[in-house]
């Protein structure tokens, strides 16, 4: 029988962001390919780097990764929340647990909330951890004709 392996999720210094960026940037990839394109890699990150974002990475104590994010803190004018812009990864039931971590640092953040823009696969294996659909973001590309 294989050994269970506990996987954990770090917020990753800014100053650190291109240490570990090649070992989990594919992972943001994956999110990212189904986005709307608002941000590249790159931007993501820069945003990074500069402490616009957060990267978080998922991981297991052999230091296999499982997985990446990116998190905003967004100052509505009613209210802080913690934005997960993307988050890629394999295997992800292994490590949805892991979100808890995200949840803990946004409300020392101060945040009054946590949000995220996916896809609908998301929504069902988030149930169970409170998460709900607030409301839907349709979206189409526009061709220019300039």
């Amino acid at each position: 029988m294989g050994e269970t392996r506990v996987i954990h999720i770090s917020g990753i210094e800014s100053g650190n962001v291109s240490k570990i960026w090649n070992k989990c940037s594919k992972f943001l990839e994956l999110a990212n390919n189904k986005s709307q394109e608002e941000l590249s890699l790159e931007d993501i990150k820069e945003l990074c780097e500069n402490q616009e974002m957060q990267l978080w990475v998922i991981f297991d104590d052999n230091e296999k990764i499982y997985g990446a994010g990116a998190t905003q803190i967004i100052d509505y004018p009613n209210k802080t929340v913690c934005r997960i812009v993307t988050l890629g990864g394999v295997e992800f039931k292994k490590w949805k647990h892991t979100l808890s971590t995200i949840e803990e640092w946004a409300r020392h953040m101060e945040c009054e909330a946590l949000e995220m823009f996916c896809r609908k696969g998301f929504k069902k294996e988030l149930e169970d951890y409170e998460y709900k659909e607030i409301y839907t973001v349709l979206g189409k590309k526009l061709i220019s004709y300039h």
